[in-house]
This record gives structure tokens, C-alpha cells and sequence, in this order.
């Protein structure tokens, strides 16, 4: 095999998991949303129900007296551990001895009736009207639980999501009691483990509280309660003991609940589950009584000791199923939380080493942030944790603000206002993309954007317009706007204001109560004033207890300290740097200079692209040309763009059916389209998506695919008016659209413009009729501009 082929088969097996999760994928999106619910609660049910029957999956043969067994014939592990399913003369057979023939043994008189004894047993479980009612019970239980995940409010992740999670865990841990039980009889038959006890003490080892643990962690203490209880019924229908072991279960689930209600600390679980250990204690001597199994010594401190170790086991089956569904649900504990603000993460220490200013700002506005989301019954470790991370864009050009120029020249001072303002804003794209190449949570990413909201930075806005009034000319006031979007959670309203307050105050040349309470005011009133809290479900009260949170905690850190005579040399004038009065313009100005961020190539806001005339773009990426058919997008790919960077739908077409316009093929030559994109991808060049791309169903594939291979994704939005696009269709020649078609593009391009600012692009460009013609695409090579 020659090297071509070794790399093409190698390039092959890499694509081929990709390829394969995007095919099952777009297979499961295409099933209506509904139905996709029903079928897997049913699936789930179905599951649960079964594994709390006693559903035999095969019966034993008929026998006479002196056949010879054909296999091994042993008892159920439920009929086993029943003291009154069997005859009196029988009991001591069935508890001491599961084995009742093994193969080959000749069946006997006596054989024969313990034998009809546990296949008559098989026959009635095998009744389908067993598992039709626990179906129904297992529904009932799953719509109790639907119904407490949606009112459950979990700030980790969303009620869909926390349902998902609750019933797959009732339905793992009926599992894990029956797969228990069987371990039980097992045991309790074995020469050197009997001796601790029969199969109802071995019983108190099984995790029965796991469920309630993990959901505790996972959702909250409301949802875990409920399925605590639910999971509890499961083990009473399983455990032969049936009321007492249920009782066992609600007790050791309230236990765990209640006694991890706030995951801070890593010993969390330790604390629950000696907790638990003690109430196993005292609730299997509780069972022991009502289940009327005597006081014999030696069982009683074999439950003592199999109930601790039931605790223990509970804890650890937690701390296994964690990770497994925060990876699978992509749920941010407060375990990952309590990782990622350890100083010891590469991108903070990154950030104290290179970047020490904003580390200590980091650091200040984070325990801000921490105090006040306690204030408001906010997520308080979240809220802090996004802090730590919230200017990591800044790593990419460190000099560029002011906190850590330590006195140094401000390369500000000779930059056109608007040029600073791009690469301040970049500090959030380059924020977002070192954050997606660390695997930070998408919880903590969105910290990085939302935390500027669509704020103005009030000292460029100022400065260029105190130079654009000497030339008379005008200054669009959206061009100097952070890109968005605003604040979404209460975590994120809160590190907004905490972030310009501590800015703010730091400018203060005398940071008294007063004037720090002045400037905090300021700062509130002006983000209300902005807007920018509108897309977030933050109340008026709550932001007056933010505000006042703040100044208290910012007033504490401020206080007035003693002078020590013989140590305070007296400042010299000229080192002496004027800080403007607190409430004046010039602080806010101040403040906004203080927050100047940097970072590379900026995210555009939508609403400042009127006059744009230069897209600056990494390569190699991904380009999507959105917008109507007749928009002038593939002029416009011809203009800017090499012929083999463009890779266009209708091409597609025509190289399946021989015909651009052949609707009827439009899904392979997606097909095909996403694997050229997946080729190029892969070898790092440049492409351009020349395509509608205006359906959200449309896109997404594209940017999974860019994802794929850590590579940015750009949007070119042509923003052109019906009329010049069916102006447009008519010159089109072959190539020409229906009216309709056109027409129902236009509509759908307002939808999309509105959701290209919510999807994860490093930049959207928008193009009209003003500026389509004078727009010059800017290549950046590793920071070079070409």
C-alpha cells in the first residue's frame, strides 16, 4: 500500500467515529421531539418494572420420581429468602440449602415436592398481569417525577435534562437491588460468610440510598426526596422482607438527603455516609423488630456490621455515577467547580503568572460575586468560579490594559478609539475559544461574553468623540458596544456589576464609605438604565440586595488603616497619579479604562456592521454565507475567495444528478457537502459554505464539524432586500429559483439573524446593499494581517 492510500485509510478511521455520531445523530433529531420522550420513558418503565418483579426467565421442567436433573435446580433467590411461601418441613431445605439437585442427580420423593414447590412458584410470577400493574405503578411514579424536575428550578441543568437524570437513576438503582438481593442469597449460603447472618441481614449491604445521593448532588434536595421515596417502593415490591426493607430504604435516603444538602467540600460524602452508617444501625435493629426475626446475638451484630458497610457502599456507588453523568449530561456539581477554582488549573496559574493584575482582579470580584449570590439565594461557588475565569481572553495580550502596564506607556494612547475598542472586545473571543480548547464547562464559557453584556466603553465613546467634533464628523455609539449577548442568570447579573465595581472603586483616589456607596449606585443604575438586564430573571429586590452586598463587602476590604510613622515616605508629586472624584464621568471613563480587554480579532455586534468595510477572519476556518437565494452570496465567495475554498451546495447537486436546480437530491449533496467539509477540516484550510444556511438545522452539523477540529466559525450574513434579490434571480440564467422559494427566504432571514447572535460563532458579519460591494475580507496567519 502506497503512502496516499496509508493516508487516506488513516484520515478514514479518524473521520469514521465522527462520521458515524453525526449519522445516528441526524437519525435521532429526525423523530419528532414527543415522540422520542414517550418512547424512552417507556423503555425506562418497562426496564424499572422488570427488574422489581420476580419475572423468571425460565421455568423448570416437569420431573417423576426418579428422573435424573438435567441441570443444576436451585431456588429463586426470592422464594428463597420468603419465610412463609413454602411448607413447614421444607423451610430449613430452602434457606440452608438453595442447591436442591445438581445435574445428573436422581430426583427423589422428597426432591420432587420441594421441586413442584418452586415451579409452581415460577408459573404464578410468570403471570403477565405482574408486570402490566408494575408498569402502571413505575408511570405513576415517573409522572411524580416529571412533574417535581420541572418545578425543581436546578440551576445545573434544565428540568428535560433533571428528568432524565432522576428516572434513569430509579431505574439503575431497582437494578442494583435486584442484582443485591441475588448477591444476598448467595452469601448467605456460602460456609464462611453464613455465619454473619441469612439473607435478610446480608440485605442491609445493599446500597438502597444511592439513588437518593446521587439525585441530591445531581438536582437537588426537593427532586431526591421524591425519588428517594419512589425507589424505596421498588425495593419493597423486590426485597422479600417487603414493608421493612422499604422502611430501611426511606429512612437511609431521608439520611443522605439531608445531610449533603451543599456539596462544598470534599469530605461531603464522607460526613453522609457515616451519617448513614449510624441510622443503618439503628433502623436495621428497627426492622429486626417489626419484622419479628428475634434477638439472636450473633445476627445482630452481623447487621450491625453489614449496615456500615451498606453506608460505605452507598457513598462509593455515588462517587462512581458522578462523572458518569456529569459527562453524559454535561451537569456542573459542585465537586467540578471546587476542581476548576483550584489555583493549581493551567489556565490560572497561566493567568497569576502572565497576567497578574487581572488575577488579583479576578480574585477581588469573585469573592464580591461569592457574597452577594449568597445574598439572593443564588449559586454561589458558580457565580465565583465564572469570576476566576471571566478574563482569560486578556492572557493573548497582556499589556493591552491597564492593570498590568504596572505604570508603564499605554499603547492606547497612540490607537484610533475604534481600532482600541476591537481589540478590547477580542479579549472575548479569544476568552471563548481558550476556554472550549481547556474543556471548561459551557456554564463557565458563557460567563466570558455575558459579563460586558452589550455595555458601552464609555472612555473610547468619549475620547472619539471629542476628536470627531473637531472635524465635525459623527460617532455611532453602538460601534463602541461589547458584542453580547447580556446577562442570561442571576450568576452572570452578578459578576457584571461586581466586575465594575471593583474596577471602579480601585480608581478611587479616596475609597471612603461614601464614595465607594456612590459609585456602586452609579454602576447599578447605569446597567438598569442600559438594558442590559432585560434577558435576565434577576428582580429589583434582588438587585438591591446585590447592590448593597457590594458596598458592604467592598467597604471592607477599603477600610481605613493605621499609618505607621517611619514607614509611609511621603509621595513625591510626580508619582503621584490624580484619580477622578467618585460619581464624576471621568470615573466611569476611568473604570471603563481599567476594564480595557484584549485579545486578537474581535466578535462583531450585529447592530454596528453598517458601515463595515473589513472582515478580519483566521485561517484556516469555516465561513458560512447566510442568506436568500439571490443575495449575491456566491458572487460575492467568487470575489474574495479561491475557487477550491468554496464548497457550494449547488455544485453539490450537480455532481450527484447533473443538474443544480434538482431539489430532489438536496439531501446527499448535504451529505456530501459535510464530508468535503470534514476532508478540509482535517487538513486545516479554509472553507466557505456557499448555501442558504438560514434554517438553524442547517447550521449546526457545519459547526459541529468545525468543532470537531478546534477551528473558528465565521457567519457572513447578507442582509439584502427582497427586491434586489428577486432583481437578482432574474439574471440567473440555469441557475434560476421560484418566486416562492425567494420569498419565504426573506422571512425566514429576520429568524435567523436573531438566532446567529445566540449560536457559538467567533464572528458575525453583516452585509446590505451599502456595504456588500466595499466589504474587503482581512486573512490573519498566526497574527499576521494579509
Amino acid at each position: 500500500m502506497d503512502k496516499d492510500n496509508q493516508r487516506s485509510l488513516v484520515m478514514s478511521l479518524k473521520l469514521w467515529p465522527v462520521m458515524a455520531a453525526e449519522r445516528i445523530t441526524t437519525t435521532y433529531q429526525r423523530i419528532p421531539q414527543k415522540i422520542r420522550f414517550y418512547v424512552i420513558t417507556l423503555l425506562f418503565a418497562l426496564l424499572t418494572a422488570f427488574s422489581a418483579s420476580h419475572y423468571p426467565l425460565s421455568i423448570l421442567p416437569e420431573y417423576k420420581v426418579g428422573d435424573f436433573a438435567g441441570s443444576d435446580i436451585t431456588v429463586p433467590v426470592d422464594l428463597l429468602g420468603r419465610d412463609d411461601a413454602h411448607p413447614e418441613d421444607s423451610q430449613s431445605l430452602f434457606k440452608h440449602n438453595p442447591l436442591l439437585l445438581s445435574v445428573g442427580e436422581p430426583v427423589t420423593e422428597q426432591k420432587l415436592r420441594l421441586i413442584q414447590i418452586v415451579r409452581n412458584y415460577q408459573i404464578k410470577q410468570r403471570n403477565p398481569g405482574n408486570i402490566a400493574g408494575l408498569m402502571v405503578i413505575v408511570l405513576l411514579m415517573f409522572f411524580g417525577l416529571y412533574k417535581s424536575a420541572v418545578s425543581s428550578n436546578s440551576g445545573r441543568l434544565g428540568p428535560r435534562a433533571a428528568y432524565w437524570v432522576v428516572i434513569s437513576s430509579v431505574m439503575f438503582q431497582a437494578m442494583m437491588v435486584r442484582a443485591g438481593m441475588f448477591g444476598a442469597a448467595v452469601l448467605s449460603s456460602r460456609p464462611e460468610t453464613m455465619a454473619f447472618g441469612g439473607i435478610f441481614e446480608f440485605q442491609f449491604v445493599i446500597p438502597f440510598a444511592a439513588c437518593a445521593l446521587l439525585t441530591s448532588l445531581l438536582i437537588g434536595p426537593e427532586v431526591a426526596l421524591i425519588a428517594g421515596l419512589m425507589s424505596a417502593i421498588l425495593a419493597g415490591f423486590i426485597s422479600p422482607s417487603g414493608l421493612g426493607m422499604s422502611v430501611f430504604a426511606i429512612a437511609g435516603s431521608i439520611t443522605v438527603i439531608y445531610s449533603v444538602q451543599k456539596y462544598h467540600t470534599r469530605n461531603a460524602v464522607t460526613y453522609a455516609s457515616l451519617t448513614l452508617g449510624a441510622v443503618n444501625v439503628g433502623m436495621g435493629l428497627v426492622v429486626i423488630m417489626i419484622s419479628d426475626h428475634g434477638w439472636v446475638t450473633q445476627k445482630i451484630l452481623g447487621g450491625i456490621v453489614l449496615g456500615i458497610f451498606g453506608a460505605l457502599l452507598t457513598a462509593a456507588t455515588a462517587g462512581f455515577a458522578i462523572p458518569v453523568y456529569e459527562s453524559a449530561f454535561d451537569i456542573l456539581t459542585d465537586l467540578k467547580l471546587m476542581e476548576l477554582s483550584n489555583a493549581d488549573n493551567p489556565l490560572l496559574r497561566q493567568l497569576a503568572i502572565i497576567t497578574p493584575g487581572t488575577n488579583h482582579h479576578s480574585y477581588m470580584v469573585a469573592a464580591l460575586a461569592e457574597e452577594a449570590a449568597k445574598v439572593i439565594g443564588a449559586n454561589s461557588m458558580l457565580a465565583r468560579t465564572g469570576c476566576l475565569y471571566h478574563d482569560i481572553g486578556k492572557l493573548a495580550a497582556p499589556g493591552m490594559y491597564i492593570e498590568n502596564q504596572q505604570g508603564g506607556p499605554n499603547p492606547h494612547d497612540k490607537v484610533d478609539p475604534l481600532d482600541s475598542v476591537r481589540i478590547i472586545t477580542g479579549h472575548v473571543r479569544r476568552g471563548i475559544q481558550m476556554g472550549r480548547e481547556a474543556d471548561l464547562p459551557p456554564q463557565i464559557i458563557d460567563f466570558i461574553p455575558q459579563h460586558h453584556g452589550t455595555r458601552v466603553l464609555a472612555y473610547f465613546y468619549h475620547k472619539a468623540k471629542s476628536r470627531a467634533e473637531v472635524n465635525d464628523e459623527h460617532v455611532d455609539i453602538n460601534d463602541f458596544r461589547y458584542p453580547g449577548p447580556k446577562p442570561q442568570t442571576r450568576e452572570a447579573v452578578i459578576l457584571m456589576l461586581a466586575d465594575g465595581a471593583e474596577a471602579s472603586v480601585r480608581s478611587l483616589e479616596d475609597p471612603s464609605p461614601e464614595n465607594i456607596s456612590a459609585i456602586v449606585k452609579k454602576i447599578v443604575d447605569s446597567v438598569v438604565a442600559d438594558g442590559q438586564l432585560d434577558e435576565s430573571s434577576v428582580t429589583m429586590s434582588e438587585l438591591t440586595r446585590i447592590r448593597e452586598s457590594l458596598i458592604n463587602t467592598l467597604v471592607n476590604v477599603h477600610h481605613q488603616r493605621i499609618s505607621y510613622p517611619g514607614f509611609n515616605p511621603p509621595a513625591e508629586a510626580g508619582n503621584v497619579r490624580s484619580k477622578p472624584a467618585a460619581g464624576s464621568d471621568d470615573a466611569q471613563a476611568e473604570s471603563d479604562k481599567s476594564q480595557a480587554h484584549a485579545g486578537g480579532f474581535p466578535l462583531i455586534d450585529i447592530r454596528s456592521l453598517e458601515t463595515l468595510i473589513r472582515i478580519e477572519i483566521e485561517d484556516p476556518s469555516l465561513i458560512l454565507l447566510v442568506g436568500p437565494s439571490g443575495a449575491g452570496k456566491s458572487t460575492f465567495a467568487a470575489t474574495h475567495f479561491q475557487p477550491t475554498e468554496i464548497i457550494s451546495s449547488d455544485n453539490c447537486r450537480a455532481m450527484i444528478c447533473d443538474d443544480q436546480s434538482d431539489q430532489s437530491v438536496t439531501p446527499q449533496a448535504f451529505g456530501l457537502l459535510h464530508h468535503i467539509t470534514r476532508l478540509r477540516m482535517a487538513g486545516r484550510r479554509l472553507s466557505v459554505i456557499d448555501a442558504t444556511n438560514l434554517h438553524i438545522r442547517a447550521r449546526k452539523p457545519l459547526l459541529r464539524i468545525a468543532g470537531c477540529f478546534s477551528l473558528p466559525v465565521y457567519a457572513l450574513v447578507f442582509n439584502v432586500s427582497l427586491e434586489k434579490c428577486l432583481a437578482n434571480n432574474l439574471n440567473r440564467g440555469h441557475r434560476f429559483v421560484d418566486e416562492q422559494a425567494i420569498r419565504h427566504h426573506s422571512r425566514e432571514l429576520l429568524l435567523a439573524i436573531e438566532q446567529i447572535k445566540t449560536e457559538r460563532f467567533n464572528g458575525v458579519f453583516v452585509l446590505d446593499e451599502n456595504n456588500l460591494e466595499s466589504a474587503k475580507i482581512i486573512r490573519t496567519f498566526q497574527g499576521s494581517r494579509i
